[in-house]
This record gives C-alpha cells, sequence and structure tokens, in this order.
C-alpha cells in the first residue's frame, strides 16, 4: 500500500485545545503581518495625537499654501475675513506697534511736505518784500492795480525764472491719472481733465504723425507756460511749467520716472484704476517741484528817506487806527455801564461783531429803552446790534408803576412800595375800594398789602346820610297829629335825605330801614298818649311816603310818653315832648 493509503488509514489524533490554537494563529499572524501591523499602528498613533498632526502639517503647510495660491484666489478670500480681524485686534491692543512701523516711512514723507510748502512761502514773501519799497516796486504795484493782479503775484512774473507748477504721474496704458501735486503758491487745476486731455493730445500726435509707440509728444507750450512729457514704460510723468527751465530740470524727471517705475512695477503692471497704491510717489513728484528766481542785474541804490516814509506813514496809520479803537472800546464800556446801572436792563452778552458791536439780555417792558443811552456814549444805532427777551423785574420802582396802571387810583389815592408792602391811602368809591386789594396782590413784586390808610367815601356819604337823617325831630302841637306847614317842608326835605340814603345803601350793598317813633308828654293818660304817639308816628311815614320813600322801608310805632317810654330824658317845656324821632337800620352786607 501506498504512503497515502496509510496516512488515511491511520488512526486521528487527539483535538489539540482552544488555547494551542490561538497561539498557534497568533504566531502565524506576526510571521504574516508584524510589519504592517506596526506601521498601522504608528500612523494611528500620528492620526490621534494632536502634535505630531500639527508637526505633519507644519512640514507640508507652506508648499501646500503656494500651490493653492497658483492655482485660483480662493485661498486668499479665505484668509482675508481673518487677517483683517486679526489687524485691527492687533491695532487695537497694540497701536504703537503700527506707529512704529510707519514712522520711518511717514515721518520723511510730512518734513518734506512741510519743508518744500513753508520754502514757497518764505520765497514768495522775501520776493515781495525785497521790491515792496523800492522804486521798481512801486512801478510793480502801479501795474498791479492797473492790471487788477495781486501784487505778490506781478513781482513774481517779473523775477521768476522757471517754476514747476504742476506735476501730473499718468498711467500710460489707460490714461488715467494716478498722482497729482501742486506748487504751494499755484491755484490748483483740474487734474482729471488735464489728464485726460494730455492723453488725447499724445494720441492725436501719434495718430496724425505715425512712428514707433516710443516716439510721442516730449513738449507742448500753451501760453506762457510749457508742458514736459517724460515717457516711461508703464507711466507718463508731465510738469506744467513756467518760465524758461534749463535743461537740468530733465534728469530731474528722468530720475523720478526711473524711481517710480522701480518701486511700482507691479502695481503699474496690475493697475486696475485704484491710484491709492501709488501715493508714496508723490514724494518723487514733489521733487520735481523746483523753481528759480531772478537776481537783480544793477542793484539800484535805495535811499533810506522812502523806507522812513514808509515806516512814519505806516506808523501814523498804526497810530490813528489805535486811537480810534481805544475811544470806540471807551464808549463802548461807558454804554454798558450805563446799561448795568439802569433798573430792569440784564446785560447777558456783550461783544465785538462784525466791525462794530453787539449787546443781548433782559429787559422789563417798564425799562428804559437802550438806545435812548447811544447818545450819550456818541455810539449811534449802526454801530450797535442790540437783542432783548422781555422779563418782569421785581424792583419796588417797576412793581409801583405796575400797580399804578393796573389800579388806576382815583384822584386823593396815594400807592407807595414799603419793603414789598403795598400801602394804599387817601379816599376812594366803593367800586374801587373792594376790588383794589385783589387785583394789587396779582401784581409782579408786590409781596402784600395795607389797606390801613385807605377810606372808602360811599361808606363815610353813609354814614353822614345816617347821622342827618337820626339828627331830624319833628314836633307837634298839644293833642295835635297834624304837621305844621313849616314842619311840612322840613319833613319834605327829609324824604330827599332818605332817598339819598338808600341810594349810598343800595351802592353798598344794604338795606336802609328807617324806624319812627312818635311820642307825647306826660299830660294825658298813658292810653290817650300812647294813640296819640301813634297817630303822629304815622303822620309822618304817609307824609314820607308821599314824597317818595318807599313804604315798606318805614315802621311806625307810637311809644307814648317820652317820660314812660323810659328815655331818662327830661325837657325845659313839654312841647319838646310831642315830637317824632327817625331811627336808621342797615341791614346786609357787612353791617
Amino acid at each position: 500500500m501506498s504512503d497515502v493509503e496509510d496516512r488515511e488509514e491511520a488512526p486521528p489524533d487527539l483535538p489539540e485545545s482552544s488555547e494551542t490554537v490561538e497561539e498557534g494563529l497568533g504566531l502565524l499572524r506576526s510571521l504574516l503581518l508584524g510589519e504592517e501591523q506596526e506601521k498601522i499602528s504608528r500612523v494611528h498613533e500620528r492620526l490621534e495625537d494632536p502634535e505630531l498632526r500639527a508637526e505633519d502639517i507644519s512640514r507640508v503647510l507652506p508648499e501646500a499654501v503656494l500651490i493653492r495660491m497658483g492655482k485660483d484666489e480662493k485661498l486668499t478670500k479665505a484668509l482675508t475675513p481673518t487677517i483683517e480681524d486679526s489687524f485691527q485686534v492687533s491695532i487695537r491692543r497694540h497701536p504703537r506697534v503700527l506707529v512704529d512701523v510707519i514712522a520711518p516711512l511717514m515721518g520723511p514723507a510730512i518734513r518734506r511736505a512741510i519743508f518744500q510748502a513753508i520754502n514757497g512761502m518764505v520765497q514768495s514773501f522775501n520776493q515781495t518784500l525785497e521790491h515792496s519799497l523800492s522804486r521798481r516796486g512801486l512801478k510793480w504795484r502801479l501795474e498791479a492795480f492797473r492790471t487788477g493782479k495781486p501784487f505778490a503775484e506781478v513781482v513774481l512774473l517779473h523775477t521768476l525764472v522757471y517754476q514747476v507748477e504742476q506735476v501730473f504721474l499718468i498711467h500710460r496704458e489707460t490714461g488715467l491719472l494716478l498722482q497729482h501735486v501742486v506748487a504751494g503758491s499755484v491755484k490748483a487745476m483740474d487734474a482729471d481733465m488735464v489728464s485726460g486731455m494730455l492723453t488725447a493730445i499724445q494720441d492725436f500726435v501719434q495718430d496724425s504723425f505715425g512712428g514707433d509707440r516710443e516716439d510721442s509728444l516730449q513738449t507742448m507750450q500753451v501760453g506762457e507756460r510749457t508742458v514736459w512729457v517724460e515717457q516711461g514704460s508703464q507711466a507718463v510723468l508731465a510738469g506744467v511749467i513756467q518760465g524758461s527751465a534749463p535743461s537740468r530740470l530733465r534728469t530731474v524727471f528722468e530720475e523720478a520716472m526711473e524711481s517710480i517705475h522701480l518701486e511700482q512695477r507691479e502695481a503699474l503692471q496690475e493697475f486696475e484704476g485704484d491710484a491709492s497704491v501709488f501715493e508714496p510717489c508723490r514724494v518723487h513728484l514733489e521733487e520735481c517741484l523746483q523753481s528759480q528766481f531772478r537776481a537783480e542785474e544793477e542793484p539800484e541804490k535805495k535811499s533810506a528817506w522812502p523806507v522812513w516814509l514808509g515806516l512814519a506813514v505806516v506808523g501814523l496809520g498804526l497810530g490813528v487806527w489805535g486811537y480810534g479803537e481805544m475811544r470806540e472800546s471807551r464808549r463802548w464800556d461807558a454804554y454798558l455801564k450805563r446799561l448795568d446801572a439802569e433798573p430792569g436792563i440784564v446785560v447777558t452778552q456783550a461783544e465785538r461783531r462784525d466791525g462794530g458791536f453787539f449787546v443781548a439780555g433782559l429787559r422789563d417792558p417798564l425799562a428804559a429803552d437802550p438806545r435812548a443811552f447811544l447818545g450819550a456814549a456818541e455810539l449811534t444805532p449802526e454801530q450797535v446790534a442790540q437783542s432783548w427777551e422781555a422779563y418782569l423785574s421785581f424792583r419796588p420802582e417797576f412793581a409801583l408803576r405796575r400797580s399804578q396802571q393796573l389800579l388806576a387810583p382815583p384822584p386823593g389815592v396815594k400807592l407807595e412800595m414799603v419793603e414789598g408792602a403795598l400801602h394804599i391811602s387817601g379816599r376812594a368809591a366803593h367800586g374801587w375800594v373792594t376790588r383794589v386789594e385783589a387785583l394789587a396782590r396779582a401784581v409782579p413784586g408786590v409781596v402784600d398789602v395795607e389797606l390801613s390808610g385807605l377810606e372808602d367815601v360811599d361808606q363815610l356819604r353813609l354814614d353822614a346820610l345816617e347821622r342827618e337823617v337820626e339828627g331830624k325831630v319833628v314836633y307837634f302841637g298839644l293833642g295835635s297829629a297834624r304837621l305844621e306847614e313849616e314842619s311840612r317842608e322840613d319833613l319834605a326835605a327829609l324824604a330827599e335825605t332818605i332817598g339819598q340814603l338808600e341810594e349810598t345803601g343800595e351802592l353798598l350793598g344794604k338795606r336802609v330801614r328807617l324806624l319812627l317813633a312818635g311820642y307825647a308828654d306826660e299830660s294825658g293818660s298813658e292810653k290817650a298818649n300812647r294813640e296819640i304817639s301813634q297817630k303822629r308816628a304815622d303822620e309822618v311815614a304817609r307824609l314820607l311816603i308821599a314824597d317818595g320813600v318807599l313804604a315798606s322801608n318805614l315802621q311806625a310805632t307810637g311809644m307814648g310818653s317820652l317820660v314812660s317810654a323810659g328815655a331818662g330824658e327830661r325837657f325845659l317845656d313839654l312841647a319838646g315832648e310831642r315830637r317824632v324821632v327817625f331811627s336808621v337800620v342797615l341791614t346786609g352786607g357787612e353791617d
């Protein structure tokens, strides 16, 4: 039999344990996959460890950024907001760092600009001052007066050799203005318009006369000014020159153009309309703003007397002006003091304005008009503008004047202010007296009202009429209740007085009632005396009614004999007891 058969027929081995099998498989895996598993473990470790992953990314990040930026601008757009925010935060936290960075760049530019401005101003001032008092200067002043030009401009025209007034930097491809500088004493022109015109003129010359692109306009004469054009590969430099410039100025233009192309090469090539990136070029353009003035070939002998004469005239003018100013100031101060002293005027603002004066403040309507004091201060209304707001002053004199206007006191009544209290004295009608206190307390500046010295003339008249009526006595004969003719006339006059009493009482709001008491002598019996006394009182009442006295206002009562009535009065004869007496009773109002 073969070996195979022998093996098949051999009895099977005993099954191995599970632990032995696992060990065998593990050994087999380590032999077959050990190296790969170790590499996978190291890769997993680098992926899970942030420090190792960051180290791996840092090795390829620069190359990755360069590759991505070479393909498109997505990375730039993604990083721009973050970089801008970081830059702003950094500036807010540490502004000094940015100042230290730009100071070396901005400092020289600022100093150069200030120096050129001051230098131009001083140069122009020196030229003007040098020729101001000479004979030639007087001639030029006459020319300035005749032509209407400023004297400094006339001096500049006669002494100027040349001056570069303006310099333009123009983009050659688009014809757009990149930068523009102007000399300090020159009026600036519309830079964009000039730039467009220069570009159009150059294109016209090239199209009309042909030639290569490099063959272009270099010089152009415009009236008294010359335009020099310096061509560059990407930009054009154009300078406006007044006068006759030397050839060496071309070198200055060429050097400026070379410096601009060297520093702004990429910006010129990639220009798309934003001219702000060419701000640093102003330094080179300002170097081209040069000028030269002509020295006097034959210095004229200058006499000292014109100078002294001019100084004397100036001194005299200053003296006259100073005296006038001092006089005006004195007048103005005097006017303000007068206003301050005037009651009811409060000055809140005083100043010189537009060659004159201005004063403003508060003025009581009862105060004097401030314009009335201008004449005393030798000022005119045209010199002093004024603005006054109305207000009420509590000064006693104004309170008294307002009281007089409001109360309108009748003749015989006096008003006086004493420590804020309005004292009213004299005599006035009842109607005025009753309302005066309420009106007086409403006057601004009146704290209290004193009426103890004020008398009511209507009340006084009422009292006088009352006394007059009560003083009348009507006498009768023995045993008679009829009046004699003489007594009848007296009674008619009494009726008229009673009518006046009633009118006055009505004016004062009071009703007048008249009590008629009749009396008899003691010669008869008590009953007879009472009867005769009643008749006598009734007779008087009848006659008064007949004379116009209201019956409702009369009350007649017989009192009997004078003695029995308890009057406590004795007469020299019995005739004095036969009478009727009057009593006035006032009701209503203040009794």
